[in-house]
């Protein structure tokens, strides 16, 4: 069968665990029990494998299931009954005859041609499966025959809403595979959460790609930082008198006029150890293959007059900071308000509408439900954008708004809304320089990463797609002084450089 246009489809692979280390016999075994097992609960499940495309992968399997099978379907009760066919195989097989899976969970669009499946689904889904960080999970988890590894469309859209696996029992990785660099979720069955799997890290390796020009301008800050800046201050300060003592011996101590040089260098020594140690308040980083700057600084992000500026949002767009109660006054959303609508909710509010009329609303609360704010959820990820071109305002919604009031956000939902994001900017932005807050350290914040890693996690999306297509000029991300403790520049300097 050949198709023209993508069909969406549910990508779930398999891959048997040391299968290479098996004679003929052992993997001819392996892989009729593997065939006959998924066989078996996809017949549990009443699901017609008339309908699936299963393909042999020497080691596994990889099903592409239509659309017609809800992705929940091939979660629960798929996962648990593939673990509970895996107890019942281990009692009854040989230690050297034993099936342990890594699981990959996917979905997307795909080409039908006459040579089979093709897109960059399939292409996605071979990269979880064969990531460095599942294999480490499946083979810490002891007492479990599988581990499964969903990607973000999959956790974002099936199971975090509540369908197919509990939420709470996946825990977020980062994939790092060849070209990939993705958050992705792992569910070991047997483990109330996968931080509970005993799994000895290894260190994320470095980006590949050619050395990128350097750090070019770090001035020092004018706030008081010293808790920071004391560590490096002292070490400064033991090179200067060392070099001070260097200097007083090779001029002799004897004669009184010895000590002269090296006591009028000291000054010199000190200044420029302070000068190394005390934090920046701004490290700026230029790419020329292809053009485009990141600055990072402490400052006050509505100050920003040369850039479009990008503002956190839930998924209901709510926009009341009456009491504190549904947005707090202090947060970035509620000076957005303030200082750029003088504190007028029906303007803001009609400004919204207009935005996000073609979009397509995801759900509708019910005001038993969510007693305060507004009711209409939007996808994830969804941006509206106001304002006027040169003075464009991205408002982004990275997080849910959960119905008690309290924003619940993930690494994988920030991904993805990152994604959408710099769609955005490159559709309406026209190259202009985009000012930011490091989104997910406020309130709405994102327990699994601190603010620098968050920020990490910004650079790292803004680089990647940059260097598919421009985006814009220059991304500026602002710390507000009083957060400017939390985020040692000077080393967010060096990760932008490791890029």
């Amino acid at each position: 069968m050949r198709t023209t246009e993508p069909l969406h489809a549910t990508i779930v692979a398999f891959d048997v665990e040391r299968s290479g280390g098996r004679d003929d016999h052992l993997i001819l075994r392996m892989r009729s029990d593997l065939r006959d097992m998924v066989a078996e609960v996809l017949r549990r499940q009443s699901i017609d494998p008339g309908i699936i495309d299963i393909t042999d992968l020497g080691d596994g399997l990889r099903l592409v299931v239509p659309a017609q099978v809800p992705p929940s379907e091939l979660l629960d009760p798929f996962i648990a009954n593939l673990a509970a066919n895996l107890r019942r195989h281990r009692r009854t097989a040989a230690p050297s005859a034993r099936l342990r899976l890594r699981v990959a969970v996917h979905m997307g669009l795909l080409h039908r041609d006459d040579g089979g499946w093709a897109g960059l689904a399939l292409v996605h889904c071979a990269r979880l499966l064969d990531s460095a960080v599942l294999r480490r999970h499946l083979e810490a988890a002891h007492r479990a025959d599988l581990a499964v590894i969903l990607s973000c469309d999959v956790f974002e859209q099936v199971v975090g809403p509540g369908y197919g696996l509990d939420p709470d029992a996946c825990g977020q990785v980062l994939v790092m595979e060849k070209e990939t660099s993705v958050p992705a979720w792992i569910h070991v069955p047997g483990y109330p959460h996968p931080s509970t799997v005993p799994v000895v890290e290894e260190p994320v390796p470095a980006a590949p790609d050619a050395a990128p020009a350097p750090i070019v301008a770090v001035r020092p800050a004018s706030g008081g930082r010293w808790r920071r800046a004391a560590p490096r201050f002292w070490s400064a300060a033991v090179v200067a008198a060392g070099s001070v003592a260097a200097l007083a011996w090779l001029a002799g101590a004897g004669p009184r006029t010895g000590w002269v040089v090296p006591l009028a260098m000291l000054p010199v020594c000190l200044a420029a150890g302070v000068w190394h140690a005390w934090p920046p308040s701004a490290v700026t980083w230029r790419s020329r293959h292809p053009e485009f700057t990141i600055r990072m600084l402490v400052g006050d992000l509505f100050t920003q007059v040369d850039a479009d500026l990008v503002i956190g949002f839930t998924d209901t767009f709510d926009t009341s900071v009456t009491g504190d109660r549904i947005i707090a006054g202090g947060s970035v959303q509620g000076q957005f308000l303030v200082r750029e609508y003088g504190g007028d909710k029906a303007r803001l509010d009609a400004d919204l509408d207009l935005a996000l009329a073609p979009v397509p609303v995801a759900a509708v609360e019910q005001r038993s439900a969510k007693r305060l704010g507004k009711l209409s959820r939007y996808p994830l990820g969804t941006v509206a954008v106001l304002g006027q071109p040169g003075r464009l305002r991205y408002l982004a919604a990275y997080s849910r708004m959960g119905n008690d009031l309290v924003p619940r956000s993930s690494v994988g939902g920030l991904w993805h809304s990152l994604a959408q994001l710099w769609d955005a900017v490159y559709e309406h932005g026209q190259r202009r320089p985009v000012a930011m807050p490091v989104v997910g350290s406020g309130l709405a914040r994102i327990d699994q990463l601190g603010p620098e890693a968050l920020a990490h996690l910004i650079l790292l999306s803004f680089v990647a797609r940059s260097r598919e297509t421009p985006i814009c000029r220059e991304l500026r991300i602002v710390v507000h002084p009083s957060d400017a403790a939390r985020f040692d520049l000077r080393a967010l300097g060096r990760v932008i450089d490791s890029m």
